[in-house]
């Protein structure tokens, strides 16, 4: 069976304004996504501190697309030692809904462990957003991240 190239809409370079739900703590975020193969995309995301510009966050890892079933795996990894393996689709109207299937940590990660995770990718108006849920192993799910962003051109 031939190999079928996805389009992916979220491919591109993104800058905007993300803040923590529950704390209103307000960031800049710019996140990269580049086809390096068919149905393979590189993810890169770095977030800063609006004022003072000091790096927060940053995470990287890849989107691969299954031509077979259609399920999008989002492969993650975080500089605090997790990794990240999360399964969805792409619905018709531009919205990617994942959900962990799998949280690796190394020897030295710290408490409260992520045990769940839920993101959710939305296109619209020409604004990418996203919203990112989490459950540890001292509290249930809740949201935790919401973030607009444009595309850079």
């Amino acid at each position: 069976m031939a190999e079928v190239n996805h389009p992916f809409f979220m491919a591109g370079q993104w800058s905007g304004e993300g803040k923590l739900v529950e704390k209103g703590l307000a960031y800049n975020e710019q996140i990269s996504i580049a086809q390096i193969k068919p149905n393979l995309y590189l993810y890169t995301q770095t977030t800063q501190k609006q004022i003072e510009n000091i790096p927060l966050h940053a995470e990287t890892g890849y989107f691969r697309f299954n031509p077979n079933n259609g399920v999008v795996e989002l492969l993650l990894s975080h500089p605090f030692g997790v990794c990240e393996i999360e399964e969805g689709v792409i619905s018709q109207n531009n919205k990617l809904e994942l959900n962990s299937k799998e949280i690796i940590r190394t020897s030295s990660a710290k408490e409260p462990f992520v045990t769940k995770v839920k993101r959710i990718f939305s296109l619209h108006d020409n604004t990418l957003s996203y919203d990112v849920y989490f459950a540890t192993n001292t509290y249930d799910m809740k949201h935790y991240l919401h973030c607009d962003m444009k595309l850079k051109q």
